[in-house]
C-alpha cells in the first residue's frame, strides 16, 4: 500500500474516532443514570486516546490530520442512545466499514 493511500485511510479512521468523541460526550451528559453515564464518559476518553495515536501516525507518515466529524442528533432518548450502540446495527448503518476496509487493506 503506497503512503498517501494509508494517510487517507488513517484520515478516515481519524474522522470517525473524533464523531465518536463527540457522540460518547454528548450522551454521557443525556444520560441520567451516573454509572452508565460514567462508563459513556470512559469511552469518550478512549476514543480521544485512539484519536491521539491516528494523528501522531498520519504526522509520521508525512500527512496532515483532517479534524472532520459528523454532524449528531440531539434529540435522543437513553433507549435510542443504547440502541445506536449495538455493533450489528452499527454495521447496517455503515458505521463500520470505514474500519473493516481499512484493516484489511492494511
Amino acid at each position: 500500500m503506497e503512503r498517501n493511500e494509508l494517510i487517507k485511510l488513517l484520515d478516515e479512521m481519524l474522522q470517525q474516532e473524533y464523531t465518536d468523541i463527540f457522540l460518547y460526550h454528548r450522551e454521557a451528559d443525556i444520560i441520567k443514570e451516573k454509572e452508565l453515564s460514567e462508563q459513556f464518559k470512559k469511552f469518550e476518553r478512549m476514543e480521544l486516546r485512539h484519536a491521539d495515536n491516528l494523528a501522531i501516525q498520519i504526522r509520521i507518515l508525512g500527512g496532515k490530520p483532517k479534524w472532520e466529524f459528523t454532524i449528531l442528533d440531539t434529540n435522543k432518548s437513553l433507549e435510542k442512545i443504547l440502541l445506536n450502540h449495538d455493533p450489528m446495527k452499527m454495521i447496517k448503518m455503515g458505521c463500520v466499514p470505514n474500519y473493516e476496509n481499512s484493516v484489511g487493506k492494511i
